[in-house]
């Protein structure tokens, strides 16, 4: 058996299960890291007019939120008002990110959290939460 395998066989056996109809929530996690080494870069560049300020550090710290948030998301097992409550606190994070990164003028990242915004509404149309509704009422819950 080669390492690959073994390694796939090991998170296959894994007691957490990535929901593979998350991608709106997995495409949020990526962009939302990729934001996160942006704002990282923001906030430790000396001569940048925005290093150490307490607004780049909110971004940083929303950014990590967001990449958190996106994470638990794209993992089932999760209870329908958990789900509605992560997704609306996402696209609020989203929508505040975007906003603080304005005033910071870090353009790149505004641009990211736009396209956050559309993984957002990809997520939320996804049927995902469709299933998850329906399960449960199937359930008698």
């Amino acid at each position: 058996m080669s390492l690959v395998a073994f390694l796939i066989e090991g998170i296959a056996a894994m007691a957490v299960e990535i929901d593979r109809h998350a991608y709106g929530a997995w495409l949020i996690a990526i962009i939302s890291l990729i934001g996160l080494a942006l704002a990282l870069r923001g906030y430790f560049t000396p001569n940048d007019g925005i290093s150490f300020t307490p607004g780049a550090l909110l971004v940083v710290i929303s950014t990590a939120l967001i990449l958190a948030a996106s994470v638990l998301l794209g993992l089932t097992g999760l209870p329908v008002w958990v789900i509605v409550v992560l997704d609306v606190l996402l696209l609020l994070g989203l929508l505040g990110t975007a906003l603080a990164a304005w005033f910071l003028q870090t353009y790149l990242l505004v641009a990211l959290m736009f396209v956050g915004v559309i993984a957002w509404i990809v997520h939320v149309i996804s049927p995902r939460l469709f299933h998850a509704v329906s399960t449960n009422v199937g359930a008698g819950t």
